[in-house]
Formats: C-alpha cells, structure tokens, sequence
C-alpha cells in the first residue's frame, strides 16, 4: 500500500508496538501506525496507568537530624540577627551550587533557607572547638565539585538517636569498625615513627572525633591508604581549612598545631597535587611562636616591661600555671624534631628552631612523666637530633670549604663526634636499644660524620685515614640498612616523610661508596658489603607491594600517585647504577674492538660515576620542587 505524507514518531506507543518493543511511527493522514497498517492488526492506544509516587516517611530521628542542622546553620549568624534575613547581602561564601547542597542538606525552602544564608557578609571568628570551622571551606568546595552534601554539613552531636552504620568524614563513608582500626593504626604504627602527637588510650573515635575532630580527619588522611583519590581529596580539603584558620581567622590552639604538624609530616601525600613542605614547616614555627610554646608560661618578656613603664618597679608576677602541659610540649618538641630533620636532610635550606634549655626540660618532664609508652622513645630522639645538629655544624654538608678553618685535622673531630654518639648509645635504656627508628637515626648520624671521605675536600686527611673513613662509612651505611629492614611491611605505607628522606640519602651514600674510584679503596669489596641492586629491589618490591593493594583507581588525582612516583624512580636509579657497574668493569678488563664492528655505547656512560646521583631528584631531595623530579616524564613511560 503506498503511503502519503511524512512520517513521524509518536509520543506514545500504540499498545502492539509497545508488546513487542517496536518503534511505533505514523504517517501522516493514516488512522493506524505503519506497523499495525503493514501487519493488518489493531492499532489500538495504550491506556494511561499513574505512576506511583514515593513517600518519605517522617520518622522522629529524621525530624531530629534536621533540627540539629537548623541550629548548627544559625549558630553561624552574626550576633545581634534577627535571624530572618533582613540584609540584603548574602554571604560571600555561598555560590549557586552551594545554596542547593545546603537546600538537600538541610530540606530548608523559601524563607527559612534565606534566613540561614541571609546576614552581615562580615566574618566571624570561628571557636576551635566548634565543627563550624570547618564550614566556608567546605563550601568553598563546592564549587568544584570535590565536595558532597555530607561532607557540607556534619553534626558531632548526631548521636542522640540511633547510632549510624556509618559517618561521613570529609567525603569518606566509613564504617565505624574501619574509624577504629585507624585510630589503631596511628596509634601502633605511626606513633612508633612520629611519637609527638598522643591520643589518650581511654579515647574512641567517638571520643576523638567529639574533643578534637580537626585532628581526627587528619590521622584519616594519614592512615587510610586504600584509596589514593580518597586520601588526597582528603588531603586537599584539611589543606584549605589549615590554612585558613591560621591566616584568614588567627585561630591558634593546641588541636591546631597538633593537627598541622602531623599534616606535615606526612605531607608527602600531596605531593602529587600541591606540595606545600617549605611553606607548612613556616607555619609551624609561626603557630609555635604565637602559642609561647617554646618558653615556659612563667617568663617575662623585658621588652613589654620597658614599653610598659615598668622599669625599677616590682616585676609582674608570674601565672599560676608556670607550665605547660605534657601534651604541649610533646607538639613543641615534635616542631623541633621534623623541622631540623627536615633542615638537615635538605642541606639546611630552611632555618630549624633553635633548641633552648626550656625544651631539655620539656624532655626531662615527659621522662619523668612517662605517661604513654612513647615518650621515652620521644625524648631519645630529642638528644639524638641535637648531636646530629652538633655534627651537621661541625662537618658541614653543604660548605665543605669552611673546613679549611679548622686548626685540628678531620679525623680528630670525626672521633669526637663518633665518640659523642657511642656516649648517647650507652645511655639508651635497654627497652629501647633494639628500636628501629633509633637504630635507623643513629646509623644515619654515624654516615653524616664519615660521608666527608666521599669527597675532595679542601683539606683531605691522610690516604690511610681517609680510607678508614670510607670503611665507617660503609659500616654505618650497612648497619642502617639492616635496621631499615627490621620495620615490619605493614609499617612501610605508613612511614612519615623523614624516613623517606632518610632512607633516600642513604641509598645515594651506598651507591657512593659502590663506585668511588679511589687509590686504596676496593669497590669490589663495598659493592659486595652492600648488595646496592639488591637494596634497590627491596625497594621495588615493597613499592609494588604497596600499589597493588590499593584500588583500581591507584593513579589517583591527575593519574599520579606518590608511591608509583617513588617506584619509576628508583626503577630509573637502579637501571643507571647498573651501567655505571658495567663501565667500571670495562674499565678493568682493556675492551677489544673488532674491525668494523665499533663498542656498543651506554646511554648512561659519562666520565662521571655519581653523574646519574645529580639530576632533579637529589638536587632538589626533600623541597617542593622534587615532586616535579619524581615524575619526569622520560621514565613514566613503559612503566
């Protein structure tokens, strides 16, 4: 049957095309659809069934969840409000995209919505104790989409009705037996490395997430390593909000300076996105400042006595509480710890805090104390770092011509750093002298005095002792690897960024002493003590380890990953070690070259051994262009 007119498609199936899921178009002037005409059936109208419309069930706990957020929202008003919006400015901290997160958050519409948004633009400062803090930064999130409606709003309060089977804590679902096997993951694991920062033993997540919830979300962010992605954005949001609360607000307190001192010690994870090392170590010593963290509460400033008149009169008199407390000066002496770690691993680029007698005290106070199982560990780790500060100024690193001041030869202040450090071993108390981390602490001291035989120094001691030297050093270096080693596996993921740092140097020494060419020195030897192929698999094999247990989306962010970044590294480093061994054995055994077929050459052959030891990644060792190092984007290829 020829058919007129255009074809078009109907909004509504007929009843048989709809059976049997067939396009049902119409011809234009015809009374039935091209189907039903062309099958000679009937073509007949579907009849219109409603849809049946969900109802929410308003249930107590609901009504309570809700309220609690109204009264979380006007708490944020500015005093002297009368809360229903009558200002005509609305907050600078709300965009479109936030006005409908808050709008699903809360179920707030028309006025009330307006009158929690609605106010004096001024901003107020925040209370510390408060999860209100929190809140413009989290909005701000908004904004680009890394945010979502729990982690906009959430209420440490929400545990009047039914406990949860989950918590949302900065845009992570977690249940609450995984909050618990965190908590005891920094506790047994992270403390063991970083033992500044204490959580009490009678504390749960609760407990913890209620008296200090800013410090909760960042041992979150150190712990949870099974989701790269996850841990970063996490990362990113406690970024904004440090940052903000210390320069925007002027917020100064002690959950403050604990939570930004663990932030920055495992910084290394945001590497990837916004490496922020130089500038977070500069906020510590600033927050440490304005807290008077680093004199005791009972000392004077004599300068405020001059400006005040006060000269030849009475003194003022000191506050009743002349100490701090144990928990401050714990975050006071971890300041000092990771700032000169820091200073001395990356050849002294920043300035350290000056160690003052004030901070021995705060050491002999928490050994006295001995109130958790750490602090004697922290207090040891003190006294290491001040002799290596004492062995880093007398053998500089870093201007190596400043020994051409010293009246005595090298190998005089050698022994009496070397013998400073036999000193402080003997005092270890017998519980602590199997520690991984001192152990690893006091070897790498040992190579910072004997590492000066490496090089061409201004004034070289004799040959003799230069090469005594040089085996010390190999010695130390050994040892340290041992002690590295000991660490369980599951401690590796969780290191802080001055075992990293450490760790690195120390392969760079090995690598060192595997190739120095020098009259007297046996590389056969060295090459043979430290095994530094091997050490590098080691390495290789707990990076790929550590990548393959996490998710599918390891690349995280901008498909980088810190862990892959250390991995392709050291894949680069052992592959230029390697040529460098082979040049060296060519060197020994004359090369003989056949007619017309001339010697294959080394992509990484130069005159230079330690050549492959001075690109980005050990110039730039520790700072925040090393990120930049790590992912070079000659050696991410095929990896």
């Amino acid at each position: 049957m020829e058919q007129s007119g255009p074809r078009s498609v109907r909004k509504r199936a007929c009843y048989q095309c709809a059976v049997q899921k067939a396009k049902c178009t119409q011809t234009q002037g015809l009374d039935k659809c091209d189907r039903c005409e062309r099958l000679n059936k009937d073509c007949t109208a579907r009849a219109a069934v409603p849809r049946k419309r969900r109802t929410r069930q308003i249930t107590e706990k609901r009504v309570a969840e809700l309220e609690e957020k109204v009264e979380k929202l006007e708490s944020l008003l500015p005093p002297g409000s009368d809360g229903h919006g009558n200002s005509n400015s609305r907050s600078p901290f709300l965009s479109n995209n936030s006005e409908q997160v808050v709008r699903r958050a809360t179920g707030a519409q028309g006025a009330l919505f307006d009158s929690l948004v609605v106010g004096n633009t001024q901003q107020q400062p925040m209370d510390s104790n408060s999860n209100s803090a929190t809140l413009p930064l989290q909005i701000l999130s908004t904004n680009n989409g890394s945010s979502s409606e729990g982690n906009f709003l959430r209420s440490d309060t929400t545990k009047k009705g039914a406990m949860e089977k989950t918590h949302q804590k900065g845009g992570i679902n977690l249940e609450k037996g995984v909050e618990e096997n965190l908590l005891y993951k920094f506790r047994e694991q992270s403390m063991t490395y970083f033992p500044f920062v204490a959580i009490p033993l009678s504390w749960t997540t609760s407990d913890l997430e209620k008296e200090k919830p800013l410090l909760w979300r960042v041992i979150i962010m150190i712990t949870y390593n099974q989701n790269t992605s996850l841990q970063a954005s996490l990362g990113k949001t406690l970024l904004e909000e440090l940052t903000a609360r210390l320069l925007l607000h002027g917020d100064k307190n002690i959950e403050l300076l604990q939570s930004l001192l663990l932030f920055t010690a495992w910084n290394h994870h945001q590497f990837t996105t916004n490496p922020q090392m130089t500038n977070l170590l500069y906020l510590l010593k600033g927050l440490v400042t304005s807290l008077r963290l680093d004199r005791a509460k009972n000392s004077v400033d004599r300068r405020k006595i001059f400006s005040s008149g006060l000269i030849g009169k009475e003194e003022p008199v000191a506050t009743k509480n002349t100490t701090n407390t144990l928990e401050e000066q714990r975050a006071l002496l971890g300041c000092f710890y990771f700032i000169s770690s820091k200073g001395i691993l990356d050849s002294g680029r920043i300035d350290t805090l000056q160690f003052t007698p004030y901070m021995e005290r705060c050491c002999q106070a928490l050994e006295d104390a001995h109130e958790y199982r750490h602090d004697a560990l922290l207090v040891y780790l003190i006294r290491l770092q001040r002799i290596v500060e004492t062995i880093v100024q007398t053998l500089p690193r870093d201007e190596r011509n400043r020994m051409l001041g010293m009246k005595a030869p090298v190998a005089i202040y050698v022994k009496a750093l070397q013998a400073e450090l036999n000193d402080f071993k003997s005092s270890l108390p017998q519980d602590l002298r199997n520690n991984v981390l001192l152990l690893m602490n006091y070897h790498a001291a040992e190579v910072l005095i004997y590492e000066d035989g490496l090089y061409d120094i201004a004034s070289p001691p004799e040959l003799t002792t230069r090469c005594e030297i040089l085996y010390n050093c190999l010695r130390s270096t050994k040892a340290y690897f041992d002690a590295y080693h000991l660490a369980p596996r599951s401690h590796y993921e969780n290191f802080p960024f001055t075992v990293w740092m450490q760790s690195g140097l120390m392969l760079m020494v090995a690598s060192q002493l595997s190739l120095l060419d020098l009259n007297g020195w046996s590389r056969d030897c060295a090459q043979k003590a430290l095994c530094v192929e091997e050490l590098l698999d080691h390495e290789i094999n707990r990076l790929e380890g550590i990548i393959g247990e996490r998710k599918s989306d390891v690349l995280g962010i901008e498909g980088k990953d810190i862990f892959y970044g250390f991995l392709q590294r050291m894949r680069k480093i052992k592959s230029a070690y390697k040529s460098q061994l082979d040049i060296g054995r060519r060197q020994d055994v004359p090369p003989i070259e056949h007619e017309g077929f001339p010697l294959e050459t080394d992509d990484f052959a130069t005159d230079d051994p330690f050549s492959y030891l001075e690109d980005a990644l050990w110039q730039n060792f520790g700072n925040d262009s090393w990120t930049q190092a790590c992912y070079d984007e000659t050696w991410t290829s095929g990896i």
